[in-house]
Order: structure tokens, then C-alpha cells, then sequence
């Protein structure tokens, strides 16, 4: 017996939680933003080394006060190497390596902001489905991935992603694995990527774990227009407007559990791992009526037609050629267009602030595991 076929009878069936965390920037929603997903991730650990068939809990980070909180956990912290441009692939081969995980074993991979809202239950069903089907590719989204278990060796086979939201379809596309993602919940689809996706913690308070639950008590941040959005949602003689990244799924959801009409204009799903943003392929509808009508033209005429908007503004911000900085994309999503230094942007997000309708403007997750959370939080 070989050296190499030592290392696989020895590896055979082990499964390490491996957790990313990177630090925020200087202005305040940013601030915010690293607070609440440390305080996700904290969370994350805890439950992470309660489970059954996890060997280990191995965390990468260069966010030092998180460091400092997991020195008293049995967790194989590795820090971030110092003055190094991020490339979330090429990162997480390194992260592999130092933590000694071999070809073989299998890795359930989460970021810092992942699954805010999952149950013990629901985590112990991830491990058990990716432990027992050794040959599948476990993701809670395919086009957009925040967690994703696959077997460490198939790394070395693709073109390593940039961000984990394409580590799920990067591995995909090799074609050799099925793919397998849980039951959708908001349990398993929610996560924390942008301030909105705070806003809507926000309104979930009685579902969240203890870390996460003690940040968002002292968070200082106006979800009321997320929650006049949720009073149309109540409404069978109110119309809701759909705009952006959303599944059949989503929608089919929608139909089953709002009391309210929904109009949808899907579009750009995928935008991100299919290559059209990067080669600035993004096209929208609504972009097109912006472009011709202007900001202030669009939501007049959504509000004849809505009495709320659900906006990815991601597919926007794309279509209009400005994507904006961390700092500013997190003032709009907090709707404070006073502090936004691109000058569209800034219009843009004063028009729907303007507008006789709520306006709810975000990410992908808006449309997706957070619409989940605020159907579940109003028991829908």
C-alpha cells in the first residue's frame, strides 16, 4: 500500500466546517455589515461544533477582533496572508492546504454572512446529505452560492472563482457531479450580503441565534419601508411588483403564500457566474424605461401599476453602467442618498425614495432567501 492510498483510507468520510470572514470597510453601514455577519459567524461555529460529523471547524479571517473572540474555541483559525489582493478561489486552495485537507475530503464551505436564520436541524441535514452522498455537489443556490459542500480535490479542476457566489457553478460545470441543494427555506437561502439583507434580520429578531440577536438589539437602522412592503403583501386588493434576479421558485412561492397579486419582470438571473456582468452584457427593462423616461418618470409609472416595488437594484446599477463602491452601495440599500458620492446613483436612489409607493431596493438575496425570511417572519 502506497503513500497516496494511506492518505485516502485515512481521509475516507471526514467533513471539516470551513468558514470565511473578511474585514469591512471604514464608513458606517460597512461597519455594520462586519458586525452583524462576525456576529453570523459566531453562530455559525457555535452550532457548526455541536453537529454530528463535522471533524473540524476551521476558520479564515484577517478581521482581528474575531480572531481575538475565537482564541478560547476549538476552531483552527487561519489568518489571512498580509498585503495580498483578494481572489476568493485561488484563497480558498491555500486555506485548503494549510489546513492539511487532502484530495479526498470533503469540505462544507460557508461565508461569514451565510445562513443567519438556519436551524440546528437544518445544519445537521447539510452535513448528513453531503457525508452521505460522497459522489454530489451540495448548494443552497447554484447561480449564486453561499455554501456549497463538494469533495476538496475537485478544486484542482476547475478555473478557481473570484467570489463564492460562483464556487457552486464553477464546480457544476465540470458536469461530473450531481447536484443536490435542501429544501428552499429561508433557513438555508438567506444570507447576509448587503444592508438590506440587515434591514430584513431586523424584522426576524424571535428567529435569530444569540450573537447575531445581540448585534441587530443595538443596530440603528429604519426597515419602515420594508414593512409597508410587507403590509401589501397582506393585502388581496394590493399588487406587488417583482424586478430582478427571481426563480420560478420564488414566484411559485409567492402565488402559494401572499395574499396579494404579483407582477414579475425576471431578468440578468445568473448574471454574475455566466460572465455578462464582467463583460458588461447586463440588458434590463426597467433600465431601458430609466434610460428613456428617468429615474423619476420609472417609479411614477411603477406606482400606477404597484402599490410596492421589490427592486434588484444590482441589475440596475448594471444596466446603467455605474457600479457603485462598497460605501455607496450600502447607503442606497439604507436609502441615504446624502452621503452617496456617485452622482446617478445618488439620483437614483432620491427618485425611489420620492416615489407615492414603498420602493424596497437591493440585492439578489432580496429577491430570493430574504423574501423567504419576511414571508416566514409574517408567518405566510
Amino acid at each position: 500500500m502506497g503513500p497516496e492510498h494511506s492518505v485516502t483510507t485515512d481521509t475516507a468520510g471526514k467533513l471539516d466546517l470551513l468558514i470565511m470572514l473578511g474585514d469591512a470597510g471604514l464608513a458606517f453601514p460597512e461597519q455594520l455589515l462586519g458586525a452583524v455577519r462576525e456576529a453570523v459567524a459566531m453562530d455559525l461555529i457555535t452550532l457548526g461544533l455541536s453537529l454530528a460529523g463535522v471533524e473540524r471547524v476551521i476558520v479564515s479571517t484577517n478581521r482581528a477582533s474575531f480572531m481575538e473572540r475565537l482564541s478560547s474555541l476549538p476552531v483552527l483559525v487561519i489568518p489571512d496572508e498580509p498585503g495580498e489582493d483578494f481572489h476568493f478561489g485561488r484563497h480558498l486552495r491555500h486555506v485548503l492546504q494549510a489546513a492539511g485537507i487532502t484530495r479526498n475530503q470533503r469540505v462544507l464551505y460557508m461565508g461569514g454572512g451565510a445562513a443567519p436564520l438556519i436551524t440546528q436541524s437544518q445544519f445537521q441535514t447539510l452535513v448528513d446529505t453531503l457525508r452521505d452522498n460522497p459522489q454530489a455537489l451540495v448548494t443552497n443556490n447554484l447561480y449564486s452560492s453561499d455554501l456549497v459542500g463538494f469533495t476538496a480535490g475537485w478544486l484542482e479542476e476547475v478555473e478557481p472563482p473570484a467570489r463564492d457566489n460562483d464556487l457552486a457553478w464553477k464546480l457544476a460545470e465540470m458536469g461530473k457531479h450531481e447536484v443536490l441543494q435542501p429544501p428552499r427555506s429561508a433557513g438555508t437561502s438567506f444570507d447576509i450580503d448587503t444592508i438590506t439583507d440587515v434591514l430584513i434580520l431586523k424584522l426576524c429578531r424571535e428567529r435569530l441565534h444569540p450573537h447575531t440577536r445581540a448585534v441587530m438589539d443595538g443596530a440603528p437602522v429604519d426597515a419602515s419601508h420594508i414593512t409597508r412592503v410587507l403590509g401589501v403583501l397582506k393585502d388581496p386588493h394590493k399588487t406587488l411588483l417583482l424586478v430582478g434576479r427571481i426563480s420560478a421558485d420564488v414566484w411559485h412561492t409567492l402565488r402559494r403564500r401572499a395574499a396579494c397579486q404579483v407582477h414579475v419582470i425576471s431578468e440578468e438571473r445568473g448574471m454574475r457566474a455566466s460572465g455578462r456582468l464582467s463583460r458588461g452584457e447586463v440588458r434590463s427593462l426597467v433600465g431601458y424605461y430609466a434610460d428613456t423616461q428617468g429615474f423619476a418618470g420609472l417609479f411614477s409609472y411603477l406606482a400606477q401599476i404597484a402599490d410596492a416595488v421589490i427592486l434588484d437594484s444590482r441589475v440596475l446599477f448594471a444596466h446603467l453602467g455605474h457600479w457603485p463602491s462598497d460605501a455607496d452601495r450600502c447607503y442606497a440599500d439604507l436609502g441615504q442618498p446624502e452621503h452617496i458620492e456617485d452622482n446617478v446613483i445618488r439620483e437614483l436612489i432620491a427618485a425611489a425614495l420620492a416615489a407615492p409607493i414603498p420602493i424596497a431596493m437591493g440585492g439578489h438575496s432580496l429577491l430570493s432567501g430574504g423574501l423567504l425570511a419576511l414571508l416566514e417572519s409574517m408567518g405566510l
